[in-house]
């Protein structure tokens, strides 16, 4: 209940339309955070969206990117870890989308970032897990009518085939 009134409605759709616009996501956290991180990762990339973590800045990285394929999610519990705050800052420097994902109210980390959003990390992790969920069913589906199609098509493929043949063979037999 705490969390639904420290989160903006608004700021949740622009970070969905975010999200499918970017060509990759790239996640910011460390201690605890991190590992959780890794696992939002590993699943988004299970299912095709290119997605990766790191616990400090890397400067070389994103001195090589278009910012513009980034969008970019902080994660902190209070709001308030510096290493956290300064990624935050040099992604907006080189005008990358960023989402700041924290538990606390704190201007510090939400100053620098496109967006806040108040929950925890955890259930910001859930959520993750909740789209890989329903995008793997929806992939699944997609993969079985795919192969519905390709059959069909073989199959009709096989029939033209065969009936070419016959044609062929009566003609043979007529000529």
């Amino acid at each position: 209940k705490e969390t639904r009134k420290l989160t903006r409605f608004e700021s949740f759709v622009r970070t969905i339309n975010y999200m499918l616009q970017a060509k990759q996501i790239d996640f910011y956290a460390n201690d605890n955070n991190y590992s959780e991180v890794q696992s939002a990762c590993l699943k988004l990339n299970t299912i095709g969206i290119k997605a990766q973590c790191f616990n400090t800045l890397n400067t070389a990285y994103i001195d090589n990117i278009d910012p513009r394929d980034i969008l970019a999610f902080v994660v902190s519990h209070s709001g308030k870890n510096q290493t956290m705050v300064d990624a935050a800052y040099e992604l907006r420097k080189k005008r990358i989308r960023v989402i700041a994902i924290t538990g606390k109210i704190d201007p510090t980390l939400e100053l620098v970032c496109n967006e806040a959003l108040y929950i925890d990390s955890y259930y910001a992790i859930w959520i993750i897990d909740t789209l890989y969920f329903r995008y793997s069913r929806y992939l699944t589906l997609l993969q079985k009518i795919q192969r519905i199609i390709n059959k069909t098509l073989r199959s009709r493929r096989v029939l033209f085939n065969q009936h070419f043949l016959d044609a062929a063979k009566i003609n043979q037999y007529t000529a």
